[in-house]
């Protein structure tokens, strides 16, 4: 990962960023995933599925030991600076932060590493003076109290308010001691009150939204059931007809996908930076065929495209049917049987649970728990990627 990044550089990404998070929590990992490969698979779950509150809390969480969202906190004197992951995150919590009547002040105090983080990313040379997201002037200047929630310095780098405890030279007394132990048990107190607060109200708002949020630090979903196997996606071969780039999002290809139905679905795929010449995705796939319709600025997209990507997240290629298999015939997988489920609801996250045990072998073959994704033609496969992920 570089230290810095250059302005054009940043501004690129967030760029990006705002075309890929035009839509509304929950996204789809997937395009954030082929838009974003440098960035975790942990925090692109997180982003795609959070709402801004609970995504600010669980950033805190993860930042109480890093300066950055890449610090290795076991060296925390060689900090990686800012990423494609910090704007990825920064730009999905920018319009939040910048409704004042959203961010309160108990709401910095008690996310006080969150929005310690997020002013540091605005305030990075490489994104200062940016044209796509303006720094947000909320002001920083937390008081000792709400500083008790973090345990990072100010973005500024100024360090944080010295208490009576680091200030006490030789002539403090055992009186003054004590008292100063009791203040800082009564601000651990508040800041710990003020954290659940930030939490219950996180959690309010996703409430009022039509759906649960998982809590800070919590997957985006709960582990799989015995119901929640392979056999609930409505997968196919498809044939792309069709494919051109986006006319507002620079990161999404346009599709026409012959999936065995008497019109072509339109789908959108982040796929732009992966594989920059579209005809290369005419011609065969694996569509994932029973997600609910999503629009991408201004486009309804109707499937989603399965695809392999290494683990250096640096190849991203269409998963390829048996030859002889034709548009619309299901693949499925052996041990795992029955009807795939007409729509999955997003609420339920039935993908979210079931997508991790994709994955590739090391011959290639698509498998879904080392089940081989299959048609009565043969197995499914990546051209290239052995032992990656499949999305």
């Amino acid at each position: 990962m570089d230290t810095a990044l250059a302005p054009d550089q940043a501004r690129a990404i967030l760029q990006s960023a705002v075309t890929a998070l035009a839509a509304p929590a929950p996204r789809d990992s997937d395009i954030l995933s082929a838009a974003f490969p440098a960035t975790p698979s942990a925090l692109i779950t997180a982003i795609a599925s959070l709402n801004p509150a609970a995504l600010a809390a669980h950033l805190h969480a993860h930042l109480a030991s890093r300066t950055t969202l890449l610090d290795d906190p076991k060296s925390p004197a060689l900090p990686l600076g800012i990423s494609e992951s910090d704007l990825l995150a920064y730009a999905a919590l920018h319009s939040w932060a910048a409704a004042d009547s959203t961010v309160t002040p108990e709401d910095r105090g008690a996310l006080a590493d969150t929005w310690r983080w997020f002013d540091l990313v605005q305030n990075d040379p490489a994104v200062m003076g940016n044209s796509i997201l303006k720094a947000i002037p909320f002001g920083l200047d937390l008081t000792e109290d709400d500083a008790a929630a973090g345990s990072r310095p100010a973005a500024s780098g100024a360090p944080a308010p010295a208490t009576a405890s680091a200030d006490a030279g030789a002539g403090e007394t055992e009186e003054e001691r004590k008292a100063e132990e009791k203040r800082e048990k009564a601000r651990a107190k508040k800041a710990e009150k003020a954290a659940e607060k930030a939490k219950q109200k996180a959690e309010r708002n996703s409430a009022a939204e039509g759906g649960a949020t998982p809590a800070a630090g919590a997957s985006a979903a709960k582990p799989a059931t015995a119901e929640d196997t392979v056999a609930r996606i409505d997968i196919r071969v498809g044939r792309i007809l069709e494919a051109s780039p986006h006319p507002d999002a620079e990161s999404l290809y346009v599709e026409k996908i012959d999936v065995g139905e008497p019109e072509p679905r339109v789908v959108c795929s982040g796929l732009v930076k992966a594989i920059p010449d579209p005809a290369k995705l005419l011609g065969p796939c694996i569509v994932i065929c029973n997600l609910k319709p999503v629009n991408m600025r201004g486009v309804k997209s109707h499937a989603m495209v399965l695809c392999a990507t290494d683990d250096t997240k640096a190849v991203v290629e269409l998963v390829m049917p048996p030859e002889g298999a034709a548009p619309g015939d299901r693949v499925v997988c052996d041990g795992f049987e029955g009807e795939p489920d007409a729509q999955l609801n997003p609420k339920k996250k039935v993908w979210e649970k079931i997508q991790p045990d994709f994955s590739t072998s090391a011959d290639g073959v698509a498998t879904w728990k080392d089940s081989p994704m299959k048609t009565d033609k043969g197995v499914c496969t990546a051209p290239t990627v052995r032992g990656g992920t499949l999305s």
